[in-house]
């Protein structure tokens, strides 16, 4: 019976998180942790996933400086982008990853890497493709990679509309695929599809996306950036001093970094009682407008396209 009802619920596409892989990606040796008293140069390269509300490489620094470390952050992103245009010679971005990688101040410890969130409905062996030649550019130039595993699409997103597609389902594609990545080529991932749902089922009315359901809200891009932190330097997340954010909404942002980020790295460690904890149901629609035109965002803080991503 056990048997029967796994094998329903894994073709229902409501398999658990856990079980979405067969293996866990593994998490930053200790000593390539940042530490306290040690500068950092950590690059962002990806699309408008991050650099949405002023850049999750911002807040990212911010949430270092106040916890006590120092680190340097740089970015190439660019609205839309997959991971194979930035290696390709013919395209833009392979000219701004190139620069920043060949002048001589720069010297990145780690790169935060971010495919498009739709490659893997699209092209699943496209997606593949990207993660390894990525992680062979980085390796060869001994940085260390960090992949950024991307959030899905709110539901009610024409995208999931298109691909038959609900958050839950893609948030399962999406893990699945960077888990089986990172896997295979050894590098770190930063949870934040995982910790996007988990605050997305579980407290609806905090809103982590943009009226276009793809791009993150304000407090969307903080979660990235914790989650990142976390991944970097195995702090707890509930420790953290955080700004410009409600106590109640820090809260939950913690707790969903914890249960997805923190406990990567120390599965034994106890679970405090949840704070993303709900009676509510899932709300699947928005209060806010519909506006799901990617190359017309809501968000005014970036003069970058958006793209679709």
């Amino acid at each position: 019976m056990v048997c029967i009802l796994l094998a329903l619920t894994m073709l229902c596409g409501i398999m658990p998180f856990a079980a979405a892989a067969n293996a866990k990606a593994p998490v930053l040796e200790a000593d390539k942790m940042m530490k306290k008293g040690k500068e950092y140069s950590v690059l962002f390269l990806g699309h408008s996933q991050m650099f949405y509300n002023g850049g999750v490489w911002v807040k990212f620094k911010e949430i270092a400086e106040s916890n006590g470390y120092t680190v340097k952050v740089d970015e190439v992103t660019n609205g839309g982008y997959r991971l194979y245009q930035y290696l390709d010679p013919a395209d833009k971005g392979y000219k701004q990853l190139n620069d920043k990688l060949n002048d001589p101040k720069n010297h990145y410890d780690i790169v935060i890497a971010a495919d498009a969130s739709i490659l893997p409905l699209e092209n699943m062996s496209k997606f593949e493709e990207d993660i390894r030649n990525i992680y062979k550019l980085f390796n060869s130039k001994g940085i260390q990679l960090v992949l950024f595993q991307t959030q899905a699409r709110k539901d009610g997103s024409p995208e999931l509309t298109q691909y038959n597609k609900t958050t839950r389902t893609m948030t399962n594609i999406v893990v699945d695929a960077y888990e089986r990545m990172a896997v295979e080529v050894g590098v770190p991932i930063s949870p934040v599809g995982e910790a996007f749902y988990e605050v997305y089922s579980k407290n609806s009315e905090l809103e982590l996306y943009d009226p276009d359901k793809t791009h993150p809200s304000a407090a969307g891009t903080l979660l990235e950036a914790i989650c990142n932190f976390v991944t970097l330097t195995g702090e707890n997340p509930l420790n953290l001093k955080l700004s410009g954010v409600t106590d109640a909404k820090a809260k939950i942002l913690k707790q969903a970094a914890y249960d997805t980020a923190y406990l990567r790295i120390n599965p034994t460690a106890a679970n405090p009682p949840t704070a993303t904890s709900s009676s509510k149901p899932v709300s699947t629609t928005s209060s806010k407008p519909t506006d799901t035109a990617p190359n017309n965002p809501t968000n005014t803080t970036s003069s970058k396209p958006a793209g679709t991503v």
